[in-house]
């Protein structure tokens, strides 16, 4: 941001003066200038003003706005435009104003404007004005967590509201349910659940509703509250899923349908069928005949609400005829299965989902009977899609909607078939459907990666409806040194995004990493802001990466060496990370794998890599010894030539020569093997370093330990134990810029110590985060964290709550990036422009 000047005061006299011997020179200068184009200025009518664009914004970023009206003069013929004298917020001159014609200016909002309504004011070069009263509204943003975004995400179900289908919910696989009222065009997060699968509502009050998935949610209102019921089993292995299905026709009682996890199935005795007539307050089995308890889904009779049947994950099929106290096995599909429906219209068939891997692609299937007894596969298209074939099931009328891959249509049962979204609409996979019962041209689908689309013309066309739905799985994070606007998250859904507010609004990149993600992603140069190193796949066999010189538009592809040592195998970068102390140096990792398929098994060796040119070339640098993954590179504050990796399983190395020689680092009395999935320096103090470590010799499951060294890694101390613990960041990112406070991800979303790592307290409203960046420039520092989603009592909430807390409406935090601004304290201050050349 541009300081802001105190301006004093000068006479409308000395302007007009000044324009009259600018006009002159014009006419001397510029001959093709007619008498009437230097007279026109003479015929200017008064300026209005009709609106700006955006109308509100937080106080701690800059804002562009658009100002549009009438009669912003001067303007003379010809190319030569003067822009108009200022424009202001109040008593405060915007930044940038930007005269682009008689109807529209631009501006920029500078941060640090107190909370409140504004009246805009435009000022033309005679001291003519035009003002707008409560134009634009300004939000707190400094000291309060903040999120634009970016939205979209996997979406596992979309489901109408029964009664008003203009209400829509979005259960999605990170963020938890989703809420809009408007048809898809907002959405608001209302429940935090962990991977809901399904959301039901009760027979006679459509405002309870159960969501279900890993366990069961109820809510009474609405969905403005929500209760989590108590886990209906315990898993010794760990893993439970839930199915709520609720009764057609009587209040408050409700079917659930337990089992395990795909790969990890129940024990004896553990699963089964659950029943509760009084909305889930208690419950009893229903287990009588079922030999399998490893339940994926139950569905009720259409015709008779005693008749039920569900489907086991081994794919045993069971009905009841007398609501669940006696079950008989009916038959075994040779496949395991992840959902059952029988057609509510028709001869009411049944229908069967496989559960199928997403690799290798095979042709979509699913099962139909008529019986329960014999099963015929149906194939809906003959070509191999690798989206873990058909979901789910939506009927409608006559009509058969499969949602799977880019979804299938049938209006004759299933005989034939055709695609309802073209390929050229890109769709990653649909989940399921909805349709509007009032006007069945208006329908929704769940896409694993686009978030929730829409279609009002039957399924013909479609398009992304996601502002507000913040679902998408964030991978990395990265903000630009001296730029804290300017920042890229990288997601599994929709790959690399750039936002230059602060994360305001995003824009995709159109790159993207595929596979698991590993260490570092993004890089950004601390000496030129504009460069971007970036993990990437290249066309090669040896390990590379992609840089962009323009802040992501463009991307040129670098080519690395492969060591001797591994000719033959296929090199993989795990890590990059830019030197903030010496221009145009890069440190990576790669990994070098025999068969590249198994790279997320993480047993290759691996080494680090410099660059001296900001990535043009590579050269390898060992160590002498394979080392495992590193999954991030930290830096002294003082000494260039002191670096740090930290490793998946190695523990932590250290070199002090600038990376030619590495040595591994005792981390205390921590046995190997080691996990080191996060490190930080401190910028103000050299030597200084903190890690968090994982030790597999001490536990298949160990806890995190949290240590710091204040001699580069000679001697560790632990600090203050903290649970769930990931990432770890200080910030301000700067040198010379206390206090630093340490930030961690924990238990009850984010932790931040003001003490060095002795005390933690969780931070006011913010969810648990992934990842962690920050950036500062001479005023303000921003923290960035990426989420899966989390709990937090409100953005702007005076306390965090514990994880086992289900708030209400309004406190809970969708998956996405958020930032926290903070001014410096060595910041200068600048007053507004109290020194205008109009009066009031």
């Amino acid at each position: 941001m541009k300081k802001r000047l105190l301006l004093t005061a000068m006479p409308i006299l000395i302007a007009m003066t000044a324009l009259l011997v600018l006009l002159g020179s014009v006419g001397s200068v510029i001959p093709s200038l007619s008498a009437s184009a230097v007279a026109a200025p003479q015929e200017m009518v008064p300026p209005t003003v009709a609106s700006i664009d955006p109308t509100s914004a937080p106080n701690d970023i800059d804002t562009p706005i658009v100002i549009t009206g009438t009669g912003f003069y001067p303007r003379l013929t010809g190319t030569l435009g003067i822009p108009p004298t200022a424009a202001y917020l109040g008593e405060t001159a915007l930044e940038e104003v930007t005269w682009v014609s008689s109807t529209t200016l631009r501006a920029t909002v500078q941060w640090g404007l107190a909370p409140g309504g504004y009246t805009l004011t435009v000022v033309n070069f005679d001291g003519a004005t035009a003002s707008l009263t409560n134009a634009f509204t300004v939000t707190q943003g400094i000291g309060v967590w903040t999120s634009g975004g970016p939205y979209g995400g996997r979406v596992q179900f979309v489901t109408l509201h029964p009664e008003d289908p203009t209400t829509v919910y979005a259960g999605s696989q990170w963020g938890g349910l989703f809420e809009s009222n408007d048809t898809g065009e907002i959405w608001q997060p209302i429940l935090s659940a962990g991977w809901p699968t399904r959301l039901v509502f009760d027979a006679e009050d459509s405002d309870v509703m159960y969501c279900s998935g890993e366990g069961i949610y109820y809510t009474d209102d609405g969905g403005q509250t929500w209760e989590a019921i108590p886990q209906l089993f315990h898993a010794q292995n760990g893993c439970s899923t839930a199915s709520a299905v609720a009764h057609p026709t009587d209040a408050g009682v409700i079917y659930a349908g337990t089992g395990g996890c795909a790969d990890i199935p129940v024990l004896p005795g553990e699963g089964g069928v659950y029943y509760s007539e009084d909305y889930g307050a208690n419950w009893e089995t229903r287990n009588q005949g079922i030999t399998d308890t490893d339940i994926v889904d139950i569905t009720f009779h259409p015709a008779d609400s005693a008749t039920m049947v569900l489907a086991t994950r081994s794919g045993n099929i069971f009905q009841t005829t007398d609501g669940g106290l006696n079950w008989e096995l009916e038959s075994t599909i040779p496949d395991d299965l992840r959902r059952i429906y029988i057609n509510p219209y028709g001869a009411n068939e049944a229908w069967a989902l496989p559960e199928i891997d997403n690799l290798p692609p095979v042709e979509p299937y699913l099962y139909r009977s008529s019986d329960l007894i014999t099963w015929e596969v149906i194939t809906p298209t003959d070509d191999p899609q690798p989206s873990g074939g058909i979901r789910s099931l939506t009927f409608a009328g006559g009509e058969i909607w499969a949602a799977g891959d880019r979804g299938y249509f049938s209006d004759d049962g299933g005989v034939s078939w055709s695609g309802v979204i073209e390929p050229s609409q890109e769709p990653h996979g649909l989940r399921s459907f909805a349709i509007d019962p009032s006007d069945p041209t208006v329908m929704y689908a769940a896409d694993s990666n686009r978030g929730v689309l829409k279609s009002i013309d039957g399924g013909a066309n479609w398009w992304e409806i996601n502002e507000g739905l913040a679902a998408l799985t964030t991978r990395d994070l990265a903000a630009t040194p001296g730029h804290p606007d300017l920042v890229y998250v990288e997601t599994y859904e929709n790959g690399l995004l750039r936002s230059a507010n602060g994360g305001s609004s995003w824009q995709e990149l159109g790159v993207r990493k595929s596979g698991p993600p590993k260490g570092k992603l993004i890089a950004v140069d601390p000496f030129v802001p504009t460069r971007v190193y970036y993990r990437q796949d290249c066309s090669g066999d040896g390990p590379c990466f992609w840089y962009s010189a323009d802040e992501g538009s463009s991307w040129h592809e670098v080519a690395m060496p492969v060591p001797v040592t591994y000719t033959g195998r296929t090199g993989e970068l795990t890590a990059i990370a830019a030197h903030p102390l010496v221009t145009g140096t890069l440190y990576a990792n790669a990994g070098f794998y025999q068969d590249p398929s198994n790279s997320g098994a993480r047993v290759e060796p691996c080494g680090i890599y410099r660059s001296d040119d900001h990535g043009e070339s590579w050269g390898f640098l060992g160590p002498t010894i394979p080392i495992s993954e590193v999954l991030d590179i930290a830096f002294d504050a003082v000494d260039p030539d002191l670096i740090y990796a930290a490793t998946y399983g190695d523990g932590l190395w250290r070199s002090t020569d600038g990376g030619e020689s590495w040595a591994n680092v005792p981390i205390s009395d921590t046995l190997s093997p080691v996990i080191v999935p996060a490190i930080v320096t401190h910028p103000d103090v050299p030597g200084k370093v903190y890690v968090r470590t994982y030790s597999h010799a001490e536990s298949p499951n160990p806890e995190p330990e949290l240590w710091v060294s204040e001699n580069a890694g000679d001697t560790w101390h632990p600090l203050t134990y903290v649970f769930l613990g990931v990432d770890l960041l200080i910030s301000p990112p700067e040198s010379g810029a206390p206090p630093y406070s340490l930030y961690t991800g924990c238990e009850a979303g984010l932790c931040r110590s003001t003490d060095d790592g002795k005390i933690w307290e969780p931070v006011e409203g913010a969810p648990r985060p992934e990842f962690l960046a920050a950036a500062a420039d001479d005023e303000r520092a921003i923290v960035y964290m990426g989420t899966f989603g989390g709990l937090a009592t409100s953005l702007g909430a005076q306390s965090a709550i514990s994880s086992d807390t289900i708030p209400g409406r309004g406190s809970v935090l969708g998956g996405g990036v958020y930032r926290l601004t903070a001014r410096l304290l060595n910041q200068r201050v600048y007053l507004p422009v109290i020194l205008r050349a109009y009066t009031r």
